[in-house]
């Protein structure tokens, strides 16, 4: 597979917490899903996210094209 060709980099100044915020939800393998799949998914509300476990000072690189919120 070939390398994205937009990354998405993040470097996040606070930790993840549920009260205040500052996290990622990432849909794993949403990359590979069509732009009307996506669509699709995200225009119903069905995203089904991980949380990323961030901490401040981490830095996060991801496809861009991932459903992410």
């Amino acid at each position: 597979e070939a390398l994205p060709k937009i990354l998405q980099c993040n470097i996040y100044l606070q930790d993840n917490s549920i009260e205040h915020g500052g996290g990622i939800d990432i849909c794993l393998s949403s990359h590979k899903l069509s732009k009307e799949d996506k669509r699709k998914i995200i225009s119903q509300k069905a995203v089904n996210g991980t949380t990323i476990n961030i901490k401040a000072g981490d830095l996060l690189i991801f496809d861009y094209r991932a459903i992410h919120r």
